[in-house]
């Protein structure tokens, strides 16, 4: 799973499952052929991350205007309405 920095990693139940592109000021290995692999991962890390806050914001832009909050007392509405936005999206 890719997620942001700020996004706690490896706790709990799924160490090194979660993955988050590296930090300013972050050790970069010495060896040239690791540092290459490292700084290709970031990238695609970096590309996945992305994706997934344009996607976001293409829900969030197109429903900005639903401020009624979502009951909790009915799972099933719940499901109907986020299943809507997220098949009005061809998701």
């Amino acid at each position: 799973m890719v997620a942001d920095t700020a996004f706690p990693q490896g706790a709990g139940r799924c160490p090194g499952k979660i993955r988050a592109p590296l930090q300013a000021g972050a050790n970069l290995p010495v060896d040239p052929e690791e540092l290459t692999y490292v700084l290709a991962f970031n990238r695609q890390l970096l590309s996945f991350r992305q994706s997934a806050e344009w996607g976001m914001r293409s829900l969030q832009g197109a429903f900005g205007r639903l401020r009624v909050p979502l009951p909790i007392e009915d799972p099933s509405s719940r499901q109907d309405l986020l299943e809507i936005c997220v098949r009005l999206h061809n998701i």
